[in-house]
């Protein structure tokens, strides 16, 4: 009987080891699924960012660019105009 009883707890013990560590492992592997999508978002996230940064930054540039453009053309023609006003006093 004692036999017996012994081959019984060492089964037992070989079943909760292996439940053990096959919970460990599907844990372990559901955790490491889990960072592995994480931190593939956030790169995938990174690049979106990257992405729209640098639009963004273009759109800047170019819209300073026309604004620049905008105000030099309007500063010529505000003086242009200032100098034929002087220039016909000047006249009369």
């Amino acid at each position: 009987m004692g036999g017996v009883l012994h081959v019984r707890l060492h089964s037992l013990r070989c079943l909760a080891t292996r439940h053990n560590y096959s919970t460990y492992n599907t844990q372990s592997s559901a955790v490491v699924k889990l960072v592995t999508k994480v931190s593939q978002r956030s790169k995938i996230g990174k690049r979106g960012r990257r992405r729209k940064v640098r639009g963004e930054l273009h759109l800047r540039i170019a819209s300073f660019t026309r604004n620049s453009e905008r105000q030099s053309f309007e500063r010529c023609t505000a003086n242009d105009d200032i100098e034929s006003d002087l220039d016909r006093r000047r006249i009369d």
